[in-house]
C-alpha cells in the first residue's frame, strides 16, 4: 500500500514539475524564436542583396465614371431647358450628361439631329462647376431606365393570392420609377436613362441647395445661353445687329400671329386682314403696358427735328434710308427712341412689307419697325448662311447621304433668338418660352 502511495506521488510532482515548466520555461522560448525570426525577417526585407522584397502597394483604379441621359422631346426651347435640367441633375448626382442631340423637324417628318456642342461652348461649366457634357453618340446595352414621377407614393393592398408564401413574386418593372431627389441620388447603375425632362422635377429640392442656386444663376445669365458656336449662324446674326445700331441698340419684338387669329376657313381676304389688323392694335396696347416706360415715352412723343423727322414728311418708301436715320436718332437724338427688330409667326410666311394695311396699327407709335426680309434685300446677310451652317453641321457625316433639308428654314429661329438677345430689351405677344430664353441673353450683355 505505502508502495502503492510513494508511486502515486511521484507522478503528482512530475506533473507538477511539467506544469511549471509550460507556463514558465516554454513561453520564453517562443518569444525570443520570434523575434529572432522576426529580426531575421526584417534585415532580409530591406537588404538588396535579398531575393525577397515588398510588394508594391497597387494604385486605386479611378472611380467609374458615371452617365444621365435623357429623351428628348418638344422644339428647340423645350428641349434646351431639358438639358439645363440635366445639367442640374447631373451636378447633384455627381454623373457625366450623356446629351442626346437636339432633333429639330423639318417638314415631310423628317428630323435633323444636331449635336448640342455645335450651338454651345460646355467649357465654363466644367470649368466652374465641373459638370462634363458629352454629345451622345449611341446608348449603351446596359442601362437603367429612370421614370421621374410627381405623383408620390402609394401602396395598394395586395390581393389574397399575391400573398401566398407559394406563389411566385412578380418580375421587377423594367422603369425605376423615382419620386424625391434622394430616390434618384440612391441610384447606383452605371448609366440613367431618364424620361423626359421639365422644369418642375425636384425644383423645391434643388433650390433649397446653395450650390444649386450658384448653378441656376449661371444657367440663366452666363452658361447654355446663348447659342452662338456655330460660326456661320453666329456671323450672320452680327451683321444684323451692326445693322441695326450694334448691340444694346434695338429692341426685339415676336408676334405670335398665328396663336392670337385662329385661321378660318372659307372667309374673304378683307375679313381676314381686319382680323390681323385688330390683333396688331392688341399688341401695341401689349407693348405700351409691357415696355419700359423711357421707351413708352419716347414712342409717345413728336419726333424732334432730325433726318427722321424729314424721312417722314417726305413721304418717300426708301426703307433702307429710313433705317439709317432711325439709327442716327436713337443715337444723337434720343437715346431711349425705340429701333424693333421684329419677328411674325404665322400660319403661312408673311412678307411685313407687303401688308401695310396689317401693320398700321403698330406703324403710327412705331415707325422704326425692321425684319429679317429687309436684311435679305440689302444684302447685309444671303442664304449663304444657311449653306455653310450646313457644311459646319455635317462636317463629320456624308453629306450626299443627308436628305434635302431647307436649312434656313429650320436655323431661322436661331437666327432670331441669337439677334433678340443682344437688344435693349425684348417683347412677345403673346409671351411663351421664348422670352426666358432671350432675356437670359440680355443678363448676360449687361454683365
Amino acid at each position: 500500500m505505502r508502495r502503492f502511495h510513494r508511486a502515486i506521488g511521484g507522478l503528482s510532482l512530475l506533473v507538477l514539475v511539467g506544469l511549471v515548466v509550460s507556463v514558465t520555461v516554454i513561453p520564453r522560448i517562443q518569444q525570443h524564436q520570434e523575434q529572432v525570426s522576426l529580426s531575421h525577417w526584417m534585415s532580409t526585407a530591406y537588404n538588396t542583396n535579398s531575393s525577397l522584397q515588398l510588394a508594391p502597394t497597387p494604385t486605386p483604379s479611378p472611380p467609374r465614371e458615371k452617365f444621365l441621359s435623357y429623351s428628348p422631346h418638344g422644339d428647340f426651347l423645350e428641349q434646351h431647358e431639358a438639358l439645363r435640367m440635366a445639367v442640374r441633375l447631373a451636378y447633384e448626382t455627381n454623373r457625366t450628361v450623356d446629351a442626346p442631340a437636339l432633333r429639330l423637324e423639318s417638314g415631310n417628318n423628317t428630323w435633323v439631329q444636331i449635336p448640342w456642342s455645335k450651338l454651345f461652348d460646355f467649357g465654363p461649366l466644367e470649368q466652374e462647376f465641373g459638370i462634363r457634357i458629352v454629345d451622345r453618340t449611341q446608348v449603351p446595352t446596359e442601362y437603367e431606365r429612370v421614370e421621374i414621377s410627381r405623383t408620390s407614393r402609394t401602396t395598394t393592398p395586395n390581393s389574397w393570392f399575391s400573398l401566398q408564401w407559394f406563389k411566385t413574386p412578380p418580375p421587377p418593372p423594367l422603369v425605376k420609377r423615382v419620386f424625391t431627389l434622394k430616390d434618384l441620388k440612391q441610384l447606383a447603375s452605371p448609366y440613367l436613362q431618364c424620361n423626359a425632362l421639365g422644369t418642375w422635377m425636384f425644383r423645391k429640392a434643388l433650390d433649397a441647395k446653395e450650390q444649386q442656386q450658384y448653378l441656376n444663376m449661371a444657367l440663366i445669365s452666363t452658361m447654355l445661353t446663348r447659342p452662338d458656336q456655330l460660326q456661320p449662324l453666329t456671323a450672320a446674326a452680327s451683321a444684323v445687329v451692326h445693322e441695326l445700331g450694334g448691340i444694346g441698340q434695338f429692341s426685339g419684338l415676336t408676334v405670335h400671329l398665328d396663336r392670337m387669329v385662329p385661321p378660318v376657313q372659307f372667309l374673304e381676304d378683307d375679313t381676314v386682314v381686319d382680323r390681323r389688323s385688330e390683333a396688331m392694335s392688341d399688341v401695341v396696347l401689349e407693348l405700351f403696358t409691357g415696355m419700359p416706360i423711357n421707351q413708352a415715352v419716347a414712342a409717345a412723343l413728336p419726333i424732334q427735328p432730325s433726318a427722321l423727322r424729314d424721312y417722314m414728311q417726305s413721304g418717300q418708301l426708301d426703307r433702307r434710308r429710313l433705317l439709317e436715320a432711325c439709327v442716327d436718332y436713337r443715337r444723337n437724338v434720343d437715346t431711349r427712341f425705340p429701333v424693333v427688330y421684329m419677328v411674325i409667326n404665322d400660319h403661312e410666311p408673311m412678307e411685313p412689307s407687303e401688308h401695310p394695311e396689317i401693320l398700321k396699327p403698330l406703324l403710327e407709335f412705331f415707325p422704326c419697325v425692321f425684319y429679317k426680309s429687309d436684311m435679305y434685300e440689302w444684302g447685309v446677310i444671303d442664304a449663304s448662311w444657311a449653306i455653310e451652317s450646313r457644311w459646319a453641321l455635317s462636317v463629320e457625316s456624308n453629306v450626299t447621304t443627308m436628305p434635302m433639308v431647307d436649312y434656313e428654314a429650320l436655323l431661322s429661329p436661331l437666327l432670331n433668338l441669337l439677334i433678340a438677345g443682344q437688344g435693349y430689351s425684348f417683347f412677345e405677344v403673346p409671351p411663351s418660352p421664348l422670352t426666358h430664353a432671350v432675356s437670359r441673353q440680355l443678363v448676360d450683355l449687361e454683365k
